[in-house]
Formats: structure tokens, sequence, C-alpha cells
């Protein structure tokens, strides 16, 4: 048991593991790469890996000093290749994270509305990309009270932070005489086709449900030991918790939106694993860190196969 503690801890807290992780998943990106712009996505996607460690350096999310998170992060977005082709929801990480970052320091802030209008105005930017983001906003301003940064000021500057982006965006549309496209997004969020998934792809589904599944597990066992970190940490991981529920519910009501909504559990799901597998050891985490790394092997294979046979 001491033995398998030992490698966990190594994975989990070891100087090696972020390069190790990240020469597989260049070779993986190399495999699947395809005659496009992937490149681009991939460095968004590093760009993204930054932005996840100055987010657990500056709120210790992770009350012991790694970079796993990451490097999940990293993993799970290279075997999940329908993410590779670079589109409008590739920045979706990107202004994700970055409204995340924001977010979570207005947290008992005595002048919280620059960060949460820096918050709303990030969500907002990707909402333009991707409308269905803009369901994310009522989370985020409910949030507020257990942030305790509720006030007219912040609620305030969260509409004016959501508002801006489409000023501009309508702004542009006017003076290009091509209004409709401002209007497009919003009818096309409200069009719901619960558990519709006929035109989402099989390898999509698949590896929707597992990363979901292994990010359930992580989630509960989170919510069960939660008591042991501060309560900062607390409750900005219980936020993201939150995020990652309401993705469930918003893929199951609109499952044409996968790949933009996976990146965003995705997000989720590396944080909640790299607390579990930072923090805990014991038996069941070394079971379970077992299990994910044949998760990954799987999706890998099956997905990098799939998109060999859809070309044949």
């Amino acid at each position: 048991m001491k033995k398998r503690n030992k490698i966990q801890t190594a994975i989990a807290t070891g100087r090696f593991t972020l390069p190790v992780v990240a020469i597989i998943v260049l070779f993986i990106w190399l495999i699947s790469m395809g005659p496009g712009t992937e490149v681009i996505n991939m460095l968004l996607f590093a760009a993204t890996g930054y932005l996840l460690i100055e987010l657990n350096t500056t709120f210790s999310l992770i009350r012991v000093r790694t970079t796993l998170h990451v490097s999940i992060y990293w993993i799970a977005t290279s075997v999940c290749i329908f993410l590779h082709p670079f589109n409008a929801s590739s920045f979706i990480p990107l202004l994700f994270t970055a409204s995340l970052f924001f977010f979570l320091n207005s947290y008992e802030h005595a002048n919280p509305a620059p960060s949460i209008f820096s918050s709303a105005l990030f969500l907002s930017a990707a909402s333009i990309l991707f409308p269905y983001i803009i369901y994310y906003a009522p989370l985020l301003i409910l949030s507020m009270i257990s942030f305790r940064c509720m006030n007219v000021k912040s609620i305030l500057a969260a509409l004016i932070g959501l508002a801006t982006p489409y000023w501009f965006f309508f702004a542009y549309t006017f003076l290009t005489d091509n209004t409709d496209i401002f209007f497009l997004p919003f009818a096309e969020i409200t069009k719901i086709s619960p558990m519709d998934f006929s035109k989402v792809g099989l390898g999509e589904i698949v590896t929707s449900i597992v990363i979901l599944s292994l990010s359930f597990i992580c989630s509960i066992y989170y919510i069960s030991s939660s008591y042991l970190d501060r309560i900062r940490s607390r409750a900005s991981l219980t936020f993201i918790i939150l995020i990652e529920l309401w993705g469930v519910v918003l893929w199951l009501l609109y499952p044409s939106t996968t790949v933009g909504i996976m990146q965003i559990q995705i997000l989720c799901y590396s944080l909640l694993a790299g607390h579990f597998f930072a923090v805990n050891k014991n038996r069941f985490s070394n079971i379970f860190l077992i299990i994910t790394i044949i998760c990954f092997i799987f999706l890998a294979v099956f997905n990098i196969w799939t998109q060999f046979f859809s070309f044949l």
C-alpha cells in the first residue's frame, strides 16, 4: 500500500508529471491532427492550462502544491478528438477560465464590483461565440450570495458586464446592415431538444459519458470530505461542482451543444480530479487512479480509431 501511495504521490505532486503528460499529449495531437487548423486549438488549450495554474496558485483550490489538474486537463482535451478542430467554440475554455478567475476573486471582497464585472464580461464574450454559455449567467449571479459579495453595485456590475459585449456586437451588425446575425443566436438557444442525441456522434457520446462519470465520482467524494478545506476553497470548489451539474442539465436539454458544453465540463473535472488525487492517499484513490488512466487510454484509442475509420 505504501508503494502505491508513493506512486500516486509522485504522479500528483512530482515535477516530471506535467512534462511527461505534455509529451504524451503532443503525440496524441500529432497522430490525430488533420489538414486543418488543429494547431491553433492546441495553443489555446496550452494557454488555458497556464490559466489553470494561476487559478490554483492564486486561490489555493488544492491545498498541496501540484500541477496535476493541468495534466488532467491536457490529457482529457487530447483524447477528446472531436475538440481538436478549430471553430468559434475553441475560445470557450480560455474565456470561461478567465471568467472563473475573476469571480473567485470576488469572494468576501470589500469592493467586488470590478471582479464581478470582469467575470460577467468574459462570460458574455464567450456567449457571443457560443450562445448557450449565457445560461451560466444566472448561476454566476446567484452564487454571489454564497461568496458573500452580493449587493446592488455587484448585481449592476454583472448586468453591465453581460451587456457590454452585446452592445459592441449589435453596433457592428447595425453598422454593417446585418442585424439578423445579432438576433439569430437568441432564436437558437430557445430551441430545446431534450435527450435527442440523433445528431451527436458516437465518439462524442461515449467520451462525454466517461468523463462525466469520472467527474461525478470526484464531486461526490469532495462533498463528503469538503470540511477539511478552508471555507474559501470549499466555496470555490462547490461553485465549480454547481457549474458542472448545470452543464449536465444543459447537455441533456441541448445535446447538439456537446462540443461546447464538454469543454466547460472538462475544466471542472480537471480541477476536481486534481484536488482528489493530490489530497487523498488511500486504497480507493489508488484504485480510482488506475481506473482513470485506463479510461483515458480507452478514450484515446477509441476516438483515434473512430476518426481513422471516418476518413475511410
